[in-house]
């Protein structure tokens, strides 16, 4: 199996917006092989619009991707109601990569350190002997979350925290997975909800971290749920995306100097492996040491 070809990727659907467009920028890619759920199938939307050619896949059929010749990725994408458990987080992710690990040479976490979920990244990979990368800044550092990869990483996320305390920060991908999930209430009780959930946590102002992806009339539609509740401010905040374009475009590095067909054994022997970066640190799967 030519696993060297392939980079499964396990992420939240939260970030599916910002996982379309890093792959829409890689002109190695040959094609997506797709976990089918609704997750999924949302990606898949985004990358047709794309033109990238895309496979809705069952998970008994992900050898599929690992018999082509080129460069694909195997992606499972999951919901975000985990997202505030780190225990639940890190199984569900965990049963995810375990699925794929026999089918492509690394995975990709497309997450942060999600309220702790992958702070022992060692000891996950040991349960499914793959190496795996979560996302990470240019200074070597794993994000805490979505918000903070979409600042540009932790320095620039804490030094926000400390200044707006306060603040409630929402991407375009948080506003509409918010939205799909409590849109069945009807828009009196939804803003009734957003009211509650600024209110109980003494939110004073919203940031929305604007990395200009996603149907920005729809999210300022949607965003208004929050932004009408009383006495809340919002800031519109710019932001980039060198976090994913960082960790994609390590992971595919780390992925080209593998040996696939020794991997497995290799782990068992030494434990994690680790890549060099060009700024003479060792990139230890997503951390410096």
């Amino acid at each position: 199996m030519a696993l060297g070809n392939v980079l499964s990727i396990v992420g939240c659907v939260v970030l599916a917006d910002e996982l379309s467009y890093i792959l829409s920028r890689d002109k190695d890619l040959s094609r997506a092989f797709i976990i089918d759920n609704d997750e999924g199938r949302l990606l898949s939307g985004m990358l047709k619009k794309q033109d990238i050619e895309t496979e809705i896949i069952d998970p008994g059929e992900m050898h599929r991707a690992s018999i082509q010749d080129r460069f694909s990725v195997l992606i499972w994408l999951n919901d975000a109601s985990s997202c505030k458990n780190a225990l639940d987080q890190r199984k569900k992710v965990n049963f995810s990569i375990a699925n794929m690990a026999e089918h492509s040479g690394l995975c990709l976490c497309f997450y942060g350190r999600c309220n702790g979920a992958f702070d022992r990244l060692d000891d996950l990979e040991e349960d499914v002997r793959v190496p795996l990368m979560v996302l990470t800044d240019v200074a070597g550092d794993v994000v805490d979350d979505c918000m903070a990869a979409n600042m540009g990483g932790q320095a620039e996320y804490r030094k926000t925290l400390s200044r707006n305390p306060d603040t409630f920060f929402l991407t375009p991908g948080y506003v509409e997975d918010w939205y799909k999930a409590h849109e069945h209430l009807g828009r009196r009780r939804m803003s009734r909800c957003a009211r509650s959930l600024l209110q109980e946590n003494g939110y004073s102002e919203i940031i929305k971290l604007d990395n200009g992806l996603g149907d920005s009339e729809r999210v300022e539609e949607h965003l208004g749920l929050f932004s009408r509740c009383e006495s809340i401010r919002v800031i519109n905040r710019l932001c980039g995306l060198s976090v994913f374009e960082n960790t994609y475009s390590i992971a595919k590095k780390m992925l080209a100097e593998m040996r696939p067909r020794t991997l497995a054994p290799f782990l068992m022997r030494t434990g994690p492996m680790v890549y060099r970066t060009n700024s003479n640190s060792v990139q230890h799967m997503g951390r410096t040491v």
